[in-house]
C-alpha cells in the first residue's frame, strides 16, 4: 500500500480529552463517550473544537490500555470530574494519512516507522490517530485515520 508521508511542524495545542484504562473490547464505548460529551460540554463555553477527535495509545497492553481520547481545542475552558485540559506538544511530526480498516493498520505504522528512519529522524513519544469518519458513517475500507508521530 502506498502512502503520503509528510514531516509537519506545529505548535503546542490545547486538548480537552477523557483519560482512561480500558480493555480492547471497551475501547468503543471510551471514543464514544469522549467523541460525543465532549462536544456537548464544549457547547456554549469559550473553547472550540479545531480539529478531528483523536485518540492516544500510552501501553499496548491490551487488557489494560491507557488512553487519551479527545480533541484539540481553542480558546479555555475549564475541567471537570469527567474531561481534563492537556496538551499536544508542539514541534515536527511525521504524518500519515490511513484509509482502511483498524484492524489493519499496524501497515502504515510499520511504513511510517521506516520512512522516519530513512529521514535521519526518531520518534519520541506516543503516537496520535486522528479519525476524520466513523465505522458508524462509513465501510472498513474508507475509514480515514491520520497517523501523527512526533520527532526528534
Amino acid at each position: 500500500m502506498a502512502f503520503d508521508f509528510k514531516i509537519e511542524t506545529s505548535q503546542a495545542q490545547p486538548t480537552m480529552v477523557v483519560r482512561t484504562v480500558s480493555n480492547l473490547a471497551g475501547i468503543v464505548d471510551v471514543l464514544t463517550k469522549a467523541f460525543s460529551q465532549i462536544p456537548a460540554y464544549l457547547a456554549g463555553k469559550n473553547a472550540e473544537i479545531i480539529d478531528a477527535p483523536f485518540a492516544v495509545y500510552y501501553n499496548m497492553d491490551f487488557e489494560k490500555l491507557e488512553i487519551e481520547a479527545g480533541f484539540v481545542i481553542s480558546g479555555s475552558v475549564d475541567e471537570n470530574d469527567d474531561f481534563v485540559v492537556g496538551e499536544i506538544s508542539g514541534g515536527d511530526k511525521a504524518t500519515c494519512m490511513y484509509k482502511g480498516s483498524y484492524s489493519s493498520i499496524s501497515a502504515a505504522y510499520d511504513e511510517l516507522a521506516e520512512w522516519i528512519e530513512k529521514q535521519g529522524r526518531k520518534a519520541v513519544g506516543h503516537c496520535y490517530e486522528y479519525y476524520y469518519n466513523s465505522p458508524r458513517e462509513v465501510e472498513e475500507s474508507e475509514l480515514l485515520t491520520k497517523i501523527v508521530m512526533p520527532l526528534v
